[in-house]
């Protein structure tokens, strides 16, 4: 009966509808909420594509009410999620309070690689909200399989968020990290908390909303009593740069970018490292220009820096590289290899960065052999090297990359494994690259793809074929 009424014409009865049901199903019956889980989910994740913000809004609390405690199978999952990441990026009505909610329930009975990779691919977007729904995600899914590779990844992106100039992002990201240092954390990523702690406190400093600075202060206590409860190792073998007050680490190993002998430390932070840890990207590049031999304390905390100080400079290189000419981008050609490194690692946020300045070095700096490079991984190494493309082709149209790029999009797309960030790299070339030879390539396969089983798989396909047919 509840389930008709959300069918009405009548918005007003829709909505009234909603909130019934919404109040059966926080009351947890787990027999009710399988009923509406094959009766009904389906309609209503079709209510997240409304015009109405007000059925949206009901429809996302009814979706909540339904998947608190009530893990989801691997096709649901996915189709949730999806339908959020279009009421996140178009339904500007919608604040993101009202998804979090939701996704702060949402969870799997059988966490499974196509899981892995759609919430990979949260993690990597440039918008805050979107990552932020992923680091949740993360949280509720592979956090509890106690990896410290996956809690290492999870800190990284709250210290990104924790950045945010939307305070509803930063208040969401103390709430994520609260839970999290709530659950326990694991005894090898201790060292990052002192960056995190660091973070806090400066959003403290920095912050006019009274209600967010006293969660941050909760949050900070939280911080300091996981860390007086883990105290941190003095270590010989530190990777962390010299004096490090970061992590309360001193180092006793070379430090190519201040050529100090073994055993030294320095009290003050490195003067690059410094302009970095402020977070102001301009006076990076001013600095790069001035002194050029810089570039190596950059290279530095990519190679040997923690995953706070290496997703500083990341963070720090990407914002600038689309300021630099190409003679400016000439002076960031030694952190090529590190860049590699960075663009083939398992953080699915240093990859969208590593990716990001790559393809600004090959696109307007000239760099060929990067391009190059790129094609040769599409098949062994395909989601880092789809991304590089994914920025390279924003700068511009090379046909010859762009033939032999196209190639493997072809077949990619008939690769289940690879098929949504296939299609989600030719999403962005379309943007720019459009004319008969696409449109006669994938308008036939595209149209396939409208029959998948894969709610991402089929919108997108859907709105390239719009893309194609309007050009």
């Amino acid at each position: 009966m509840m389930i008709d009424l959300t069918k009405e014409e009548d918005a007003n009865t829709r909505i009234r509808g909603l909130l019934a049901l919404y109040e059966v199903l926080k009351r947890g019956d787990e027999g009710i909420k399988l009923f509406v889980l094959k009766n009904g989910f389906n309609y209503l994740l079709s209510l997240l594509k409304s015009d109405d913000p007000r059925i949206v809004a009901k429809a996302l609390k009814a979706l909540s009410a339904l998947t608190e405690g009530f893990p989801l199978s691997e096709g649901e999952f996915l189709s949730l999620l999806d339908s959020l990441v279009v009421v996140v990026k178009e339904l500007k009505e919608i604040t993101p309070l009202e998804v979090w909610e939701l996704v702060t329930k949402l969870t799997v009975d059988d966490p499974s690689p196509g899981i892995r990779s759609r919430i990979d691919w949260l993690l990597s977007q440039e918008d805050p909200r979107l990552r932020g729904m992923g680091l949740r995600l993360m949280l509720n899914v592979f956090i509890p399989e106690g990896d410290a590779r996956d809690f290492e990844v999870f800190l990284g992106g709250i210290l990104e968020l924790l950045r945010s100039d939307d305070d509803i992002v930063v208040d969401f990201a103390l709430d994520t990290l609260s839970e999290a240092l709530q659950r326990g954390i694991p005894a090898d990523t201790v060292s990052i908390l002192p960056g995190v702690l660091s973070e806090i406190k400066e959003l403290i400093r920095k912050s006019d909303d009274f209600f967010l600075k006293l969660k941050a202060r909760e949050v900070a206590r939280m911080v300091e009593g996981t860390l007086s409860s883990h105290p941190l190792p003095l270590r010989e073998d530190s990777v962390n740069s010299p004096g490090d007050k970061t992590t309360g680490v001193t180092v006793t190993k070379d430090n190519p970018a201040t050529g100090r002998e073994n055993g030294q430390s320095e009290e003050a932070p490195l003067t690059i490292e410094g302009i970095i840890e402020k977070g102001t990207p301009r006076a990076l590049l001013k600095a790069l220009v001035s002194r050029p031999d810089s570039v190596v304390e950059v290279g530095y905390l990519l190679r040997f820096g923690n995953v706070v100080k290496r997703l500083n400079a990341l963070w720090a290189l990407s914002r600038i590289v689309d300021e630099m000419g190409r003679e400016e981008l000439r002076l960031i050609h030694p952190l090529i290899p590190d860049l590699f490194d960075v663009t083939f690692s398992a953080d699915p946020w240093e990859r969208n960065r590593g990716g990001k300045i790559l393809a600004a070095l090959a696109s307007r700096g000239g760099r060929r052999d990067i391009t190059e490079r790129m094609l040769s991984e599409l098949e062994e190494r395909p989601l880092p090297a789809l991304e590089f493309f994914g920025y390279y082709f924003m700068n511009g149209r090379d046909e010859k990359v762009l033939i032999r790029f196209l190639e493997f999009i072809r077949e990619a797309l008939t690769e289940p494994e690879i098929q949504f960030f296939a299609l989600m790299a030719l999403d962005t070339v379309t943007d720019e690259n459009t004319g008969p030879d696409i449109e006669g390539t994938f308008l036939p396969l595209l149209k396939d793809l409208l029959g998948s089983d894969d709610e991402g798989v089929r919108r997108i396909a859907s709105r390239i074929i719009k893309k194609l047919k309007t050009t």
